[in-house]
């Protein structure tokens, strides 16, 4: 079953509408306090991945946990917010699921240079990709694809604001991750 319909089976007020941050499902209360969106980035990927649905309403967390409760409180900006209603999905217990607690990092290197590319991150238990770290600058990399395919991302902001400015807001990941940083750093 998908977050949205679970939230709804549950009963929670979705009437002030919902956004999905870092894979979660974060559905907003009529203040739409956006700390909790800082609450998601303090976690670990680990935690993260625990992490089904959250909502917020005066300071307190209603939380859809996929397999343990993580968490009884959590500090944000000077206020303490506690969890209120959760539920946890596959207790651990019934299931076992691997939380890639432990990771090792594969290289990729260019077939023909043999430079190194891109390190990629995967679970030590399972073998599972998790994700991808590159050596290339934020300076130094070409876009891989689109209008601007082959041209520097620093030419990019620098010359074509108004795009980079969409990239900023629209892109996923970490090319998404490099216009932020350079165009926040101009």
């Amino acid at each position: 079953m998908d977050a949205v319909n679970l939230v709804k089976k549950l009963k929670w007020d979705t009437s002030n509408g919902y956004d999905f941050y870092r894979g979660i499902l974060v559905v907003w209360d009529e203040d739409h306090d956006e700390r909790i969106l800082r609450v998601i980035d303090k976690w670990s990927y680990d935690e993260q991945f625990n992490v089904m649905a959250i909502s917020e309403s005066q300071a307190t967390l209603n939380v859809v946990f996929k397999y343990k409760k993580s968490f009884d409180e959590i500090e944000i900006e000077n206020d303490v917010f506690v969890i209120g209603d959760y539920i946890v999905l596959y207790p651990a217990e019934n299931k076992i699921i691997c939380g890639h607690k432990k990771t090792e990092k594969r290289y990729r290197a260019d077939e023909n240079t043999g430079e190194v590319k891109k390190i990629g991150i995967y679970c030590a238990d399972c073998g599972k990709w998790i994700k991808w770290e590159s050596f290339v600058d934020d300076a130094d990399f070409v876009m891989p694809f689109g209008k601007f395919k082959g041209q520097k991302i620093v030419d990019i902001v620098k010359n074509e604001k108004t795009y980079a400015l969409w990239a900023c807001g629209n892109l996923k990941g970490s090319i998404k991750a490099r216009f932020v940083r350079l165009y926040d750093g101009k």
